[in-house]
């Protein structure tokens, strides 16, 4: 699911955008998985329970360690071609990246 900022009237990575789509949807924040390719809305996700999929681009987050990227979240991936295996992954699948 998609949710817009405009919808929310809230912005990332403010927690309470977060905590309303998760009203929106009737889900737990443990239920949910994030994919972003900014480091800071993923630690805001992560920080209320969600799981994490980090997507590497070279025009973002340029002043991020990506040593340390990489181990914060659950999955870090070097663009989207892995991300539905990624998925299957964090899900609870036993598919490796």
């Amino acid at each position: 699911m998609l949710f817009s900022s405009q919808l929310l009237g809230l912005y990332k990575p403010n927690l309470g955008a977060y905590r309303k789509a998760l009203d929106l949807i009737d889900a737990k924040a443990e239920e949910v998985l994030m994919v972003a390719a900014h480091a800071y809305d993923l630690r805001a996700a992560k920080d209320l329970g969600m799981k994490t999929i980090y997507i590497h681009r070279w025009t973002d987050d340029i002043d991020e360690d990506m040593v340390e990227v990489k181990n914060e979240f659950d999955v870090f991936l070097e663009g989207m071609q892995n991300l539905p295996d990624a998925i299957k992954k964090v899900s609870g699948g036993s598919q490796e990246i």
